[in-house]
Order: structure tokens, then C-alpha cells, then sequence
């Protein structure tokens, strides 16, 4: 866990510091590798799911799940979000 908020904050440090010095065509090139550096933990998280087989046997009942809180989130999300609208902070 500290490692993790180690290496969150050298990360944080760096990104303000390239952020000083104009830096900013390092951080396009970086965005374009965290998107692809993200779609391939999705694939490898796949995978690993896919590989489970205690996971492939509830996976009725894991999707069910999964369908009801995702729309609850939705809902939730479009909710609070025409209330804040609202407010006009």
C-alpha cells in the first residue's frame, strides 16, 4: 500500500513538474501509452476471468448481479447529476 501512494505521488511529482517546464507534447505521447497501457490490463483482466472457472460457473448469477448495480450507478449518476445542475454552483 505504500509502495502503491509512493509511487502515486512520484508519478504526481513528475506530471507537475513536466506540467512547469511546457512539457507538454511528453504528455500527449504519454496519454496515447496510459490509453494502451489501460486496454491491456482490461484484456489480461479477461483473460484471468475467463480463466476461473469458479467465476465461469456463477457467471449467471455474477451478470445479474453486475446488470442491477451497474443500472442502479446509472440511475444514481443521473440523478445527482440534474440535482447538482440544478444548483448552479
Amino acid at each position: 500500500m505504500i509502495g502503491t501512494l509512493a509511487m502515486l505521488l512520484i508519478g504526481l511529482a513528475i506530471g507537475f513538474m513536466f506540467k512547469k517546464l511546457g512539457m507538454q507534447s511528453i504528455k500527449a505521447k504519454l496519454d496515447n501509452l496510459l490509453s494502451i497501457i489501460v486496454l491491456l490490463l482490461l484484456f489480461l483482466m479477461g483473460l484471468a476471468f475467463g480463466s476461473d472457472q469458479k467465476i465461469i460457473n456463477n457467471f449467471m448469477a455474477l451478470g445479474y448481479n453486475s446488470v442491477i448495480l451497474s443500472a442502479l450507478a446509472f440511475l444514481g449518476s443521473i440523478i445527482f447529476g440534474y440535482l447538482f445542475r440544478r444548483r448552479k454552483f
